[in-house]
């Protein structure tokens, strides 16, 4: 169960606690490993005990290590032999509170062999296969495993080098991979495989150094001081006189595989596997090709699994019901139909018309359904099962930005990294695997990013209520829904992990009522904010008033409005001394009413309030965070006395995002040398823009910069010359200029590391296509609001050669596109808006196979008309037109 895995956690921690050496446990670290070393000989011992023993090991657990962190906060001096540590964890662990007379060691190490007996005393538990398990039932793919192994072993390895593995978007290509990588003739056939994600946010480097640590590299920490060429030829070294099985996922262009296919040698017993939903990149790599099933339609699948035949819903009409029915609430989910189909197979029709009475009036599915689907949990990957629970705390359908579920799990010790880079690359890659059964939505980002390749993720909604059914079996979270107004005692046992839904609190009603009883054990609380507030609002008495809350490690404000509550947020929450995540993504709260004085641990402060809060105050008190790991400000602020916020004494800083020019100043984040991502915004002056820029050079780290320039008229000297600078900055990544600019500073060479640039009311006279077409990263770029006054642009030869998403709007000058063939070989999503002047897109850019997705926004007939009649051939391509 997902005990086990919270368990293990949650033991790294302690022990990663104690590395540090922290003058507060000087002296007690052997004391606190044996604790912990029982703990960890049991779980060994005893890998598949029962959920409810695992719990309790689980709770015991997080007692040790608050009671390491209360030793650190409060600096106490522990007596000698432990006895104050033992002390203050028996008084966590009483329902009391207070500790019983006469507390020694001998007392605790019998509690935990009291739980070992027990534990021993029962059977053990299935509980899933381990990390290698890939789901056998995604349709129409049994066979897939069997040809895709021969194609592998076939004994003339020098004459191609591999398979790839292609089909269009949505056919589970990584999944048949892992599935061939799990058969057991794979392993026995190869000395040495190594997979790594290649995805559409391609770094060389990256690629080259995973396989290179996969394949056994010894000396890892030189791979930071080495060269590309060195890199590849440590790669081609390790490969040498060794049969090995390389696999490549997501591979998105040719120009991946030609940047590193020189690493890997011909022959040598080697095979290569590469998946890609593109045609052309299978085509490119010269291998075998094998075409991906496309998935089963939901009857087909459904007849297949249960056994029924077309001749069987055609004879009997209440069968062909019934299987309408069940397909309904599976809402064509391949996982749970192939569940509930092989439940039904061989059973009695009036069992079946059972499962179909599912309540027809709303999207709650029935409980049998719901039973039936467990087993999908059940056979879901030990390390999967966290994240898959995690998610049920959102509200049905809520959009789930991936950066802030990776954060809140950090908080929550469910990722063991504090990297923020290894975090998001960990929750991507069990994301996918979760998108691969069909149980999560994956959604990309508006906008393209190619370096941090955020997304935000969707639970379907019958998966949502699974887990919720098996968040309250495992007690993993506890949702209080304040429209369920019959159920009163929400919290039978402990719960770590709460989630608020304000959506349906009235004021005044049950507003005394306690939904939360255990709050000293709450370790994540999280508060959904409501469609409608009313103009006045109190909040509910549990979360009213903070200070039982005090081992909370995560709190966080989602979408809440706190103008009805006075702009007031609860109380004591600076009386939380353990939290490591505080968000108000999406909030209305007019004034960070927080001293920050108490919050030793925080690693995570978002401000990212709704836009529509533009008058926000905070106070100069974020220097007090100095363990502070991620900084996110809102896109408009100010402060008390309009002053400039400190933010010295912050040297642990990885991420900061919206850095405000004008009200901070760029000279403090000097001392901080891990800073990896940092994105930053200058309104209507030139303040501080240098700094920003001298900054940034300066931090060899950093991965992703982006800066914003708004309200940023150039009708001077010094603003040309600034602009010049910005233009050049090797780090910047990303770059939305907002103003008058006419033209590009003359004898320009703009940095070749662009990926992402806005150009906003530039009102360029000539043409900016030349310049701009010769950025060799270039992938998203923006043309809005007259950018461009001239008729016609032209994209010459073998301009763009990264760009994947062109925006073009509201240029009411623009008349003519000309496009050479050889330009924009990889765009695939291009939108135009409101350029109402332009008759037609270039006859070269409709015969591209990569363009998949064209938007349409307040364009003429006319246009729209003749774009879908060039694009009725195109089968591949996705139009979409809306009104600006």
């Amino acid at each position: 169960m997902v005990a086990a895995e919270v368990l293990s956690g949650v033991l790294k921690r302690i022990n990663n606690l104690l590395k540090d050496g922290l003058p507060m446990i000087d002296g007690r670290k052997d004391l606190i490993e044996k604790l912990c070393s029982q703990i960890q000989e049991f779980l060994r011992e005893k890998p598949n005990t029962d959920p409810i023993t695992n719990k309790m090991f689980m709770n015991l657990a997080y007692d040790i290590e608050n009671a390491v962190e209360w030793h650190i906060v409060n600096g106490r001096n522990i007596e000698p032999g432990g006895g104050g540590l033992i002390k203050s964890l028996l008084m966590m662990c009483s329902e009391t509170g207070k500790s019983p007379d006469n507390i020694d060691l001998l007392k605790f190490e019998e509690k935990i062999e009291y739980l070992k007996r027990q534990a021993s005393s029962i059977e053990p538990v299935d509980q899933g296969s381990d990390s290698s398990y890939v789901d056998e039932h995604v349709a129409g793919m049994e066979d897939a495993t069997s040809t895709l192994v021969s194609m592998l072993m076939d004994g003339d390895r020098t004459r191609w080098p591999g398979i790839a593995i292609t089909g269009r978007v949505g056919v589970a290509n990584t999944s048949i991979a892992k599935k061939v990588l799990n058969d057991p003739r794979v392993p026995s056939e190869f000395d040495k495989i190594a997979w790594t994600s290649v995805s559409e946010e391609f770094k060389e480097r990256d690629v080259v150094e995973a396989m290179l640590i996969k394949l056994g590299f010894p000396q890892k920490e030189l791979l930071m001081k080495m060269e590309m060429i060195e890199l590849m030829e440590h790669l081609y070294d390790l490969q040498k006189g060794r049969k090995c099985l390389i696999v490549l996922d997501d591979i998105w262009s040719i120009d991946v595989w030609e940047c590193i296919r020189f690493a890997f040698p011909n022959g040598h017993g080697n095979r290569i596997i590469i998946t890609t939903q593109f045609q052309n990149v299978a085509r490119h790599f010269r291998g075998k090709i094998y075409q991906a099933p496309t998935t089963m339609g939901s009857l087909e699948l459904f007849k297949m699994h249960s056994g029924i035949l077309d001749s069987d819903m055609e004879d009997n009409p209440q069968i062909k019901e019934n299987v309408n029915n069940i397909l309904s609430q599976c809402q064509d989910i391949q996982l749970a139909i192939v569940e509930v189909a092989k439940f039904l197979k061989g059973k009695k029709l009036d069992e079946w018309s059972d499962m179909r009475n599912f309540k027809q009036g709303g999207k709650i599915p029935d409980s049998r359904i719901l039973n039936v689907l467990s087993s999908i949990y059940d056979k879901m990957p030990r390390h999967l099962k966290p994240y898959f629970l995690y998610l049920g705390q959102f509200p049905p359908d809520h959009l789930i930005p991936v950066d802030k579920l990776c954060l809140m799990m950090m908080a929550d010790g469910l990722i063991l990294s504090t990297s923020y880079y290894e975090g998001i690359s960990m929750i991507e890659s069990c994301l996918t695997e979760l998108a691969d059964r069909s149980l999560v939505i994956m959604v990309e980002n508006d906008r393209f990013s190619a370096t941090r390749g955020l997304r935000a993720c969707r639970v379907h909604n019958l998966i949502h209520y699974l887990c919720i059914k098996i968040g309250k079996e495992e007690e993993f979270f506890q949702l209080v829904d304040f429209k369920k107004k019959t159920e009163r005692n929400f919290f039978p046992r402990m719960h770590n992990r709460v989630a608020v839904y304000l959506k349906d609190y009235l004021d005044g009603i049950d507003s005394t009522s306690s939904y939360i009883p255990n709050s000293h054990s709450i370790r994540s609380l999280v508060l959904f904010g409501k469609d409608n507030t009313p103009s006045k609002f109190k909040w509910p008495q549990d979360v009213a008033d903070l200070k039982d809350f005090q081992w909370t490690r995560v709190l966080d404000f989602d979408g809440v409005d706190f103008r009805p509550a006075n702009n007031k947020i609860p109380k004591n929450i600076d009386k939380l001394p353990y939290l490591r995540y505080l968000g108000f993504r999406g909030c209305y709260l007019e004034e960070l009413t927080l001293s920050c004085t108490n919050f030793l641990y925080l690693e995570t402060l978002d401000l990212r309030v709704s836009t529509s809060c533009t008058k926000m105050i905070i106070p100069d008190v974020l220097w007090k965070l100095s363990n502070l790991i991620n900084l996110y400000f809102p896109i408009s602020f100010r402060s008390y006395d309009q002053g400039k916020l400190k933010l010295e004494g912050m040297p642990k800083l990885q991420v900061i995002e919206n850095f405000p020019a004008g009200m901070c100043d760029a000279n403090d984040l000097s001392p901080t040398k891990d800073l990896h991502i940092f994105t930053g915004i200058a309104d209507g002056n030139a303040m501080g823009v240098k700094d920003i820029i001298t900054l940034i050079n300066g931090k060899a780290n950093l991965c992703h910069s982006s800066l914003t320039l708004k309200n940023f008229d150039c009708y001077s000297k010094d603003r040309l010359s600034l602009v010049r600078d910005v233009l050049m900055c090797d780090a910047l990544r990303g770059l939305h200029l907002e103003g008058h600019l006419i033209t590009m500073p003359k004898d320009l060479v703009i940095a070749q590391n662009f990926i992402d640039m806005v150009f906003d009311g530039s009102e360029f006279v000539q043409d900016p296509m030349p310049i701009l077409g010769r950025l060799p990263q270039l992938r998203s770029l923006v043309l809005c609001n007259d950018a461009i006054v001239g008729k016609e642009i032209y994209c010459s030869g073998s301009s763009f050669k990264q760009l994947k998403s062109l925006k073009m709007g509201n240029l009411q000058y623009f008349e003519k596109w000309m496009l050479d063939s050889e330009a924009m070989p990889h765009l695939s999503v291009l939108t135009i808006e409101q350029c109402h002047k332009l008759q037609r897109l270039p006859d070269e850019l409709m015969k591209r196979e990569n363009l998949t997705e064209l938007k349409i926004g307040s364009m003429p007939s006319v246009f729209e008309e003749i774009i879908r009649q060039r694009a009725e051939e195109r089968f591949i391509m996705t139009i979409t037109s809306y009104v600006c």
